[in-house]
Order: C-alpha cells, then structure tokens, then sequence
C-alpha cells in the first residue's frame, strides 16, 4: 500500500500527464518523420535509429490495401475496383472481393500525380480517368489525367479558366458508351463534354448557384447532383427533369456526394448527409434506401462515391471509416475492406498512455469511458469500464493514467476524482471531489 505522499507524487505525476502530455505530444506529432495525426489513432515508435511506427485503430502511412478517407470509386470492364483515395493522393486498384492489385499517382504536380484526387471513371475501353481537382479542397488545377488499366500514365488535359473547354473546379467525371468524357464544371456552373483526348464538343449551363456535383450517364440519359437534388438531362443538355429536396423523408437528401447508375437503370445515390444509399427508378420515383450512422458492418460515416457491377454488387465507398463496403441491390451488407477496426471495442478519442513494468500498454479512451490494455505490439488483451458513471470503478471521460507496483491510476476527469484499478481492471480505491480547498 502506498502512503499519503506517495498518492500526493502519483497525483502530480497524473495532473502533469492530464495537462502537459497532451501539448507536448501534439508537438511532437509535428516533427518531421512523425505521421500526421488523426483521431482515433494510437502510435508507438522506436527512436533506435530511424522512427519505426505501428499504429492501432485507424490508417497511418499505410499497407498496401490500406485506405485512408477513400472518396469516389469506378469499376472496370474486368470487375477491377478503382478508388481514389484522398488523403495518401493515390488511386488504388483492388478486385471486387477486396485482393489489393496496384497503386498508382502519388503527392505531386508533375504528370501522372495528384494533389488530393476526386472523381474517377473508366471508359469503354479500359482507360481511367481522375480529376486532380476535388472541390472540398478550393483547390484550381484543373486536370484529368489518364490511365491504362494497369496504372501507366497516358495523357493528360484540362486548364483554368471559363471559356469553352476549360474548368473550374472538376467536381464530377463520368463516360458515356460512346466513350464521350462529361466532366461537372462546378465553378462554371456547367456541364462540358469532351473526347476522350480532351478536345471539347459542347456545353449547357446555369445550374444552380451551388453548381453541379458528381455525375452519371447511362443510356442517353445524364443524372447530375446539384445541391439536395438529382438533375435529369438528356446527352444534349436538353432538361428533363429533376427530383429530391433537403430533408429526412424517402426521396429527400443532405449533400449527396456520390451517383451511378446500374444495368437495370435504376439510379443509385450516396446521401452523404443522412449516411444511406436511396435507390430511384430511371424518371426519379423512390424505391428503397439502406443504411444509417455508424461503424459497423452497412452503417456509413460520409459515404462518397457509389458504382455498381454487371453481377448485381453495389459497391459505396465510406469516407471516414476508410473502407469500402459491398452490397447486393437490396442493400444487404456482403463484405468490406480497408482499415480494419482493432481488436475489442474500438477507439473513440484515445487519449492517455501508461506502460507497466511488464510492458503492458494501458490507453483512456475518453469517448469510450474505458481503459483498453494492449501488449507492445499492439494485440488487444482486455478493457474495463465503457459505460459513463460516477460509481466506484465507473469512468467519466478519464484522461491521464499511470501504473505503479501493478496498480493502474486514472485520472477520472469529469468525476474530479483519481480510482487505482489492479492490472486487470478490478476497482480498489479512490480520492478526490470537487472544490477548491486542500
């Protein structure tokens, strides 16, 4: 058993970790060599030479078959699944059970990079197009580059500017059969088409203030996106109708982000927003819809892009979660893949760190209300708590931990009080309440 001034030594330490720590390893998350922080996302590091990182509960710089906020997505003629991946400023190639192929673009400017890339499609006759231009980013570029099936860099096209044939901001890229390229001019507030060498055919516009979204063709027909609703034109530009408004009812959206269009001529949309697919007929009537919050198998945390295949799959790529989910055409969950989530229950907002003397990693994990305990490599071993209380043993977003002769102390910081646990999480003492006298 400790005596008072121990508690009192363990207490500092404690205050120190819950109020400095957090600053200093922000800091120290800044350097060069370090990975770029992201919630929900524990690192651990070697400094015996060069900086060695593992990384539990989410994406850092990553395995091959690793996504980190994957936005819109494409299917080949082959069934390969192509999908752009924003924060790593790749496109990466998997089959459609979720095998990783290839990767191709990467940070740059010169020909065949990316600065965070958007739309993708793949034409007719295997070439993928990406643009270097995403409208969340404000950013100018203005280029499609073009690739075979395999990844090799092709061509590229586009400038700024907004006479004929040039863009601002490339919000959306879809291919007709006829292999004409339709591109969502979204600071023009227009639709243009091109070949497929970027020579520009025609154009129609004033599409809303907000401008047009991403797109999808099929069959003569172009559905484009445009605030909360869907536009239907004809190939020509000639106005058909529309459908949709912000809301919560079926048929309604907040922010779709992603469209297509399958064989059947059923139109697919990502209502980003209220995180669910809504499926429509071809003139815009509501059949059925799936999906809610969340991080589970068929929940969605901001689906983006949406495709489907020739066998009836519909594959949606959910941005935050950083995976890519698959679905049959009635929005029944079939596989997913990407970043897989750790372990026991996963992290939400972990915040302090304590190794014991047997090496064992203790975490707070303050959304979760828990202490989640890991071996030095990672491998999730147990967790105690999980449920917001003030009981003996209960936590309260708990912030700082340290151990000590295999005794575990937390700072329970909305409790204002300190709970000692064993190594196993098993509740011994407390001391501390709120107020401002010794």
């Amino acid at each position: 058993m400790i005596n008072f001034n121990q508690q009192k030594a363990v207490f500092s330490w404690l205050v120190y970790l819950a109020i400095i720590f957090p600053l200093t390893a922000t800091f120290a998350f800044a350097q060069d060599d370090e990975p770029p922080a992201k919630a929900g996302q524990l690192y651990s590091r070697n400094d015996s030479n060069r900086p060695f990182y593992q990384i539990w509960g989410g994406a850092c710089e990553p395995a091959a078959d690793v996504l980190n906020s994957p936005t819109y997505l494409a299917l080949g003629s082959d069934g390969s699944v192509y999908v752009s991946v924003f924060n790593l400023h790749v496109v990466k190639q998997f089959t459609k059970t979720g095998t990783f192929i290839r990767q191709f673009g990467g940070l740059g400017t010169a020909s065949g990079q990316f600065y965070y890339p958007g739309s993708v499609a793949v034409s007719g006759d295997g070439e993928v197009y990406v643009a270097d231009n995403v409208e969340l980013m404000g950013l100018e570029t203005n280029v499609v580059n073009v690739f075979t099936a395999d990844g090799k860099f092709v061509r590229s096209w586009g400038s700024r500017g907004t006479g004929d044939g040039q863009l601002l901001g490339i919000a959306g890229i879809a291919i007709s059969d006829s292999g004409e390229v339709f591109i969502s001019d979204k600071g023009n507030h227009r639709i243009q088409v091109f070949d497929k060498n970027g020579n520009f055919l025609r154009k129609w516009g004033d599409i809303h203030p907000d401008g047009p979204k991403q797109l999808a063709v099929s069959n003569g027909n172009v559905y484009v996106l445009v605030w909360h609703s869907v536009h239907y034109f004809k190939a020509d530009g000639s106005f058909v109708r529309k459908w949709g408004n912000r809301g919560l009812g079926d048929g309604q959206f907040k922010h779709p982000a992603g469209i297509t269009v399958a064989g059947n001529g059923e139109v697919y949309v990502a209502d980003t927003g209220h995180f669910r697919v809504q499926v429509f007929d071809s003139k815009g009537k509501y059949l059925r819809k799936w999906g809610h919050y969340g991080k589970k198998e068929g929940a969605f945390y901001n689906p983006y892009g949406i495709c489907t295949s020739a066998d009836g799959k519909v594959f949606v790529s959910d941005a935050e979660n950083d995976n890519i989910q698959v679905f049959d055409t009635n929005g029944q969950f079939i596989r997913r893949w990407g970043v897989p989530e750790p372990p026991g229950d996963p992290f939400d907002r972990p915040q302090g760190v304590a190794v014991s003397g047997g090496g064992e990693v203790f975490v707070t994990d303050i959304g979760k209300h828990s202490v989640k305990v890991f071996d030095s490599d990672g491998k999730f071993l147990r967790q105690w708590g999980g449920e917001y209380g003030s009981a003996d043993g209960r936590l309260a977003f708990p912030w700082g931990i340290a151990t000590f002769n295999n005794e575990v102390f937390v700072v329970d910081q909305s409790n204002n009080r300190i709970q000692v646990f064993d190594k196993d999480g098993n509740y011994l003492r407390k001391w501390g309440k709120l107020g401002l006298a010794d």
